[in-house]
């Protein structure tokens, strides 16, 4: 099943914007896959209020903006800041991607975050929806954290009858 993985980024006490050449790791899609499971081409999709968060990266030294790199073996995206683009501290960049759900239950995998280049920001877990406080139902049981996946099934299984007679 296709699932799609929103994504907010902001640096903070950046001492200056994010440069070109940066790469910033998202690692811990465990079990996910591409759409086109050849492909290791991540399309980023705009998002409402995104900042233009997908037009801010492109694939590895290319120029095709609204592009990352999928890292199979790690099971990560590798978002490179584009040339021309710069991630300014304090904004908020907004995007989507698609991957696969994987094929059995699992629990949401531990995600991480990382930014390699002239400024570096080590790893850090990122936060889930059931770890912020909400009043919805659905983020508190973990049913919005990336790649939570629960197997479909029936809740309610039974029948019945009106009348036994002829």
């Amino acid at each position: 099943e296709v699932n799609v993985i929103s994504v907010a980024i902001m640096i903070q006490r950046a001492s200056a914007a994010i440069a070109p050449g940066h790469v910033i790791a998202i690692s811990g899609f465990t079990g996910a896959q591409l759409t086109d499971s050849a492909s290791t081409i991540v399309a980023l999709l705009a998002v409402t209020n995104g900042n233009d968060g997908h037009n801010m990266f492109c694939a590895g030294t290319g120029t095709n903006s609204s592009q990352a790199d999928w890292v199979p073996g790690s099971r990560s995206v590798q978002l490179t800041v584009c040339p021309g683009a710069k991630l300014e501290a304090g904004v908020e960049y907004r995007f989507s991607f698609e991957v696969v759900n994987p094929s059995l239950e699992q629990a949401s995998p531990a995600v991480s975050i990382e930014m390699t280049g002239a400024q570096t920001i080590i790893s850090a877990k990122v936060q889930r929806p059931s770890e912020q406080q909400s009043s919805d139902p659905l983020s508190g049981n973990g049913f919005l954290d990336p790649l939570f996946v629960v197997r479909k099934e029936f809740t309610i299984k039974k029948m019945g009858q009106s009348s036994p007679f002829l």
